[in-house]
């Protein structure tokens, strides 16, 4: 648990999660309840059909900054949509849909050789889609 940084009450990785799903326009009694899902860098929570990121650092621009690029990736790279994404006096948030799936590098002993080589074209495909995007001009770095 950590303080808040405009008046030093504890403040939860729930209590963020729910106050930026409020935020979104979602969170009221007929939602799913955020579950936590373990990650090294943000707060990342699984909602229902969308998947919820917080960077509980004040003042920080990262999510939104990729938010804005998410929106303008073409399909073929297989990213997740940003749904919504802003700021709170706590830090920001970013929510996405959910793309189901398992994470290559966790299924890789398993898979047969057809299989990883299907995953490796699949990779590649979705690398040169992102590679063929123009990079936006107008979202700041």
């Amino acid at each position: 648990m950590c303080r808040c940084s405009w008046c030093g009450c504890p403040m939860t990785a729930e209590l963020r999660a729910r106050q930026a799903l409020r935020s979104a326009g979602l969170g009221g009694p007929a939602d799913d309840a955020p579950v936590r899902v373990v990650n090294a860098v943000n707060e990342v929570w699984r909602c229902g059909p969308y998947m919820l990121r917080v960077n509980p650092r004040p003042g920080s621009t990262r999510l939104q900054h990729e938010a804005g690029l998410l929106a303008r990736l073409p399909a073929a790279v297989r990213a997740p949509a940003s749904i919504a994404a802003g700021a709170a006096i706590w830090g920001e948030w970013m929510l996405t849909n959910l793309v189901e799936g398992r994470e290559l590098s966790r299924v890789w002993t398993g898979l047969s050789d057809d299989e990883r080589r299907r995953s490796v074209t699949e990779l590649a495909g979705a690398l040169r889609a992102l590679h063929a995007t123009p990079a936006p001009l107008d979202i700041p770095a």
